[in-house]
């Protein structure tokens, strides 16, 4: 504004000394170099600004891209040996297949995760004393203060690594990420690796009900004119006392059709009081012989069943194993129903109750598939050995177990100590 001013009093004093000029030359000269000293004066001041703003202005440029092109050719100049490449390389790999990967597996499983968890921190904490690795991380490392984490390029699949309570120092605040994420991850398997222990334990832990196999048994024409029962739900109202005892049942097939399939394989399991106590299970001899695609399923071989008894010599031990009155369960129920009631045994799901966990699930849970493989992965920590009729038996009473503890309250409080 000030300039402003300057300029309009140079104007004036200039027209004024042209004004002055016929009556006093001198006046007219004195105010004509006032004019124009006062317009230098205005020039002097605008220059001065345009600079100041133009400093200013390049000031907040390097503040937004701190990383100008002479810092970039500086940065794309270094180079790091290969073997600090190669070492960066190994140890990304590694940790993105920790992190990425999931938890479940079988013991042996997860004891090689595990495994693979220790050997990452021991090799991290070794590669630290390679300098240009380090030289390399700091390269390559980036600290987000906002999200509060560290972006390292090839780790993992998202490439960040949380870092809360870190001081975004590197290596030293990234090596303490990093190592609280494995150990997480550590604690996580140790969990799951206990839970598949205490389920893989649990089958030969149980008592074995010893099967009567009838020789004299006569080959059974299958019957087709059985009529299913509906299913019964569980609610807040179910009383406890109608689970005192209940038997979950799994078959094994040659397919999937009742009328031209057979059973090779039946295991149940006696419930009492929400816990696994004895079990029945035995192979199947099927008189058409085993099929292709269902051995690649179940993983039944011929000579699991060459010496195992008809399903008809064995129908009556069956019935006599479950009585006459506690509650059946299965996953996808219908299928094991429509096998029994073709093979002589209709009599065993007459007059009690029918728990299917299949439908059961799709009234608690919200899932893609309801397949007894997806509904453990989404309720337990073990992973059952699918399409074993006593694996997916034992399953299945535990997943009624789990259904059982969401909808009955006094069920939660009861099973809350275990």
């Amino acid at each position: 504004m000030r300039s402003k001013k300057n300029l309009v009093i140079g104007f004036l004093l200039l027209f004024l000394g042209i004004g002055l000029s016929g009556d006093s030359l001198l006046l007219s000269i004195l105010a004509g170099v006032a004019g124009i000293v006062m317009m230098i004066l205005y020039a002097a001041s605008k220059l001065k600004q345009n600079t100041s703003e133009t400093s200013a202005v390049s000031f907040k440029t390097s503040e937004i891209q701190p990383t100008t092109k002479t810092q970039q050719a500086n940065a794309q100049s270094v180079s790091f040996s290969p073997e600090a490449q190669q070492l960066y390389q190994q140890l990304a790999d590694q940790y993105t297949q920790i992190v990425d990967n999931g938890c479940f597996g079988t013991l042996s499983q997860i004891e090689e995760k595990m495994n693979r968890c220790k050997c990452f921190l021991e090799q991290w904490m070794e590669a630290l004393c390679n300098k240009d690795f380090v030289a390399l991380l700091q390269n390559r490392a980036k600290y987000d203060e906002y999200s509060k984490d560290f972006r390292l390029p090839q780790f993992g699949t998202w490439r960040t690594i949380q870092a809360e309570g870190s001081d975004g120092s590197i290596p030293d605040g990234l090596t303490k990420a990093l190592v609280e994420r494995i150990q997480g991850k550590q604690k996580m398997l140790q969990e799951f690796w206990e839970a598949q222990k205490w389920f893989e334990e649990l089958i030969p832990s149980l008592q074995t009900y010893e099967l009567t196999v009838d020789p004299d048994a006569e080959p059974l024409s299958k019957k087709l004119d059985y009529e299913y029962q509906n299913t019964n739900n569980v609610t807040s109202r179910t009383p406890l006392a109608k689970f005192n005892d209940f038997y979950a049942i799994d078959l094994e097939t040659t397919g999937l059709s009742e009328v031209k399939n057979e059973i090779i394989q039946i295991a149940i399991i006696k419930f009492h009081h929400f816990q696994p106590v004895e079990i029945l299970s035995s192979y199947v001899k099927p008189r058409k012989g085993l099929k292709l695609e269902a051995a690649a399923i179940n993983h039944i071989t011929e000579d699991m069943v060459v010496d195992a008894p008809y399903i008809e010599q064995i129908m009556q031990s069956v019935e006599a194993f479950i009585g006459e009155r506690a509650p059946i369960v299965a996953h996808n129920l219908q299928f094991e129903y429509k096998f029994l009631a073709a093979n002589g045994g209709e009599n065993i799901a007459k007059k009690r109750p029918l728990y299917d966990t299949l439908e059961l699930s799709k009234r608690i849970w919200r899932l893609e598939s309801y397949s007894l493989e997806n509904v453990c992965r989404n309720t337990f920590k073990f992973t059952p050995a699918l399409h074993n009729a006593e694996s997916d038996a034992l399953t299945c009473g535990l997943l009624f177990r789990e259904i059982c503890r969401e909808r009955i309250g006094s069920l939660k409080a009861a099973l809350a100590c275990e």
